[in-house]
């Protein structure tokens, strides 16, 4: 069993890609810290002097036995300056004369994200030391007990420029988790109030807000259940009746938009779209085997906060009361 939490054991989303801009700008934070000695302290090269440097061979594989999806190691070291920008693809029993794959287009996330997350682990920052002798180099390198926790600050407050700039929704945290990033308009709803008189879509709706910053997919999902929990819930508003949910929906449309029909009859079919997913085609309330599963992280996303959406503009309708 893995020490560490891996990324794809809590969001092995399916179809997610970055692009090759995306890719190189993580690659060239590995390299900047594998240039500074900074994987010396596991992967040592060692002189009569002590460590001189990182065994780049050892280093890539070790990512390429933890991370058995990565990039191939053709492509990592294409990207990657190894002993002075020499391709040591015979290392692994590759010919030399070998074609070498152009870089791809996109690249899966799920298998970056573990990159990212084993190199974090491996991280030590050196302390660079000088010996007495100036007839040739004499550096090398020594650590110490905080070396690791300040290497992974450094790699992780670079790391996580680097998604800002690049524009990915990801966070790197300091146990190594990368998580997603929520968007100001999330934060934004999450810090409406609810309507104050119902303490139970207030249960609902805090429990679905806080599900739902989970990284944990599955979690995640529960969050979209609970939200349209409060869906069902907010539609019997107007008529609390059995039977009369058409009758309610229509009261409270009517309520919302006084004098715009066009709108007041897209927010119904919106409504009524959404109702079928929850009841009919998703497995979101039910679980029967013919409906289709909710299993991607990028559809639970997205269903989410246009259920979410939904959800807030029919409360300002009956806040207006």
């Amino acid at each position: 069993m893995s020490k560490y939490n891996y990324f794809s054991n809590y969001d092995n989303s399916q179809g997610e890609y970055l692009t090759v801009d995306n890719w190189k700008a993580i690659k060239s934070g590995f390299d900047e810290f594998l240039d500074s000695n900074y994987f010396a302290e596991k992967f040592p090269e060692k002189s009569w002097k002590g460590i001189t440097g990182t065994d780049s061979k050892k280093l890539l594989i070790r990512i390429q036995s933890k991370v058995l999806q990565v990039i191939s190691i053709k492509e990592l070291f294409q990207i990657t300056k190894v002993e002075t920008g020499k391709l040591v693809d015979d290392i692994y029993g590759i010919s030399n004369e070998e074609q070498i794959p152009e870089t791809k287009d996109m690249y899966e996330l799920v298998p970056i994200m573990d990159f990212i997350h084993t190199i974090y682990h491996l991280l030590s920052k050196p302390i660079t030391n000088k010996g007495n002798d100036n007839r040739y180099d004499n550096t090398y390198f020594t650590f110490n007990e905080n070396s690791k926790l300040e290497a992974q600050k450094e790699f992780r407050e670079e790391l996580n420029d680097t998604f800002k700039q690049q524009e990915l929704n990801f966070v790197l945290q300091e146990d190594g988790k990368i998580i997603r990033r929520d968007s100001p308009l999330f934060e934004k709803q999450c810090s409406i109030k609810f309507n104050k008189d119902d303490s139970e879509l207030n249960k609902i709706l805090n429990s679905a807000y806080t599900k739902f910053k989970s990284v944990d997919v599955s979690e995640k999902k529960i969050a979209v259940e609970k939200l349209w929990d409060a869906f069902n819930h907010i539609k019997s508003y107007e008529i609390p009746e059995p039977k009369k949910t058409k009758q309610s929906i229509d009261k409270l449309l009517n309520n919302l938009f006084q004098n715009k029909p066009k709108l007041k009859d897209f927010v119904n079919t919106e409504m009524s779209a959404l109702s079928k997913l929850g009841n009919n085609d998703l497995n979101i309330r039910h679980s029967e085997v013919y409906l289709e599963l909710l299993n991607d992280s990028n559809h639970i996303d997205y269903l989410f906060y246009r259920m979410s959406a939904t959800i807030h503009l029919l409360l300002t309708g009956l806040n207006r009361k």
